[in-house]
């Protein structure tokens, strides 16, 4: 758990930002039920990784996140 501010407050924070503002988001959380991951797909997140995940396959998770992204903005 983040302190002072959850990750849904930190994206709201990151939204204000102009300089900021459009920089993709992807969540980490240990909150795997549905509902959980809707809202912060609804909230702007772009993707969902669940802890605990495999350190040896997060840099081909984010990266298969992030081309999905980039096809979904063509």
């Amino acid at each position: 758990m983040m302190p002072k501010m959850d990750g849904l407050a930190t994206l709201n924070a990151i939204k204000q930002a102009p300089l900021i503002a459009a920089i993709p988001v992807i969540f980490f959380t240990a909150k795997v039920q549905k509902e959980e991951i809707s809202r912060y797909i609804k909230a702007g997140g772009i993707d969902v990784i669940v802890k605990p995940f495999n350190p040896v396959t997060l840099g081909s998770l984010i990266e298969s996140i992030w081309k999905k992204y980039q096809e979904s903005k063509s």
